[in-house]
């Protein structure tokens, strides 16, 4: 190895690290940069596609997504449809209601054959609850009005038990009132990622800010209740906003 004039071997490898070090976290910047304007500009214009007959290339999503059927039904929730989330995509959701449609329960397929699941209450006029089974739920911001918490490694008996406790925390704090979906299911979910992604792009810089989010907030909030994230400061209880033009 040649060294720098006038400096040691010990300097010079030194120097070597930071600057590899440097290269390496100009990277993992670039790549979640990449990642999260991909992903907020593909959900603001993201489409449902329902598969009544899935064929034969869906089939086995559609039986990881179906795992907590048994669950869902013992809890009140009557199957809805079987999705593809985007056009040609490897992302598709299994999704059931309960009987006021206020609630929803899904199932996620992720590319690989993971598996998340969400638990969602509608509130009146807008936004909701989210109970998510893993970490990345948390990790674009949430417009006014709407509330998400994720726990991992825990059973989905227990992550319903939190989903109730902070539906009731949110009545007893903001009065916060299920609503039942006004429009059809398909309409209604995608109304409330648009929502999200528009609140996002909001945000001065944030683009930037998503490096923070991604790799520290998210881990900041997980397996911590709304009730645990308010009381600590984390996050603030609004009311919502209704936006009209929204579809």
């Amino acid at each position: 190895m040649d060294y720098l004039p006038g400096t040691s071997p010990e300097i010079t490898d030194v120097w070597d690290i930071f600057v590899a070090l440097g290269i390496f976290l100009g990277v993992v910047v670039g790549v979640i940069v990449m990642i999260s304007v991909i992903t907020v500009f593909t959900f603001s214009k993201t489409k449902l596609k329902r598969l009544s007959v899935p064929s034969k290339k869906y089939k086995k999503a559609l039986a990881r997504g179906m795992k907590q059927e048994e669950w869902a039904k013992a809890h009140g929730f009557g199957f809805v449809g079987f999705y593809m989330i985007g056009a040609n995509s490897n992302l598709f959701m299994c999704a059931w209601c309960n009987d006021d449609s206020s609630r929803f329960f899904a199932a996620y397929v992720l590319p690989q054959g993971k598996i998340t699941y969400d638990l969602v209450t509608f509130f009146e006029p807008e936004g909701g609850l989210t109970t998510a089974s893993t970490k990345d739920g948390l990790f674009l911001p949430f417009p006014p009005g709407s509330y998400t918490q994720a726990f991992s490694k825990r059973s989905m008996d227990q992550r319903w038990q939190k989903h109730l406790e902070a539906e009731a925390y949110l009545g007893r704090e903001l009065g916060a009132m299920r609503s039942s979906i006004s429009s059809d299911f398909e309409q209604s979910f995608l109304r409330a990622i648009r929502r999200q992604m528009l609140y996002v792009r909001s945000i001065r810089g944030w683009y930037i800010k998503a490096v923070y989010w991604y790799l520290i907030r998210k881990s900041k909030l997980a397996n911590k209740s709304i009730e645990v994230q308010h009381n600590a400061g984390q996050i603030t209880l609004e009311e919502p906003v209704y936006d009209a033009e929204l579809t």
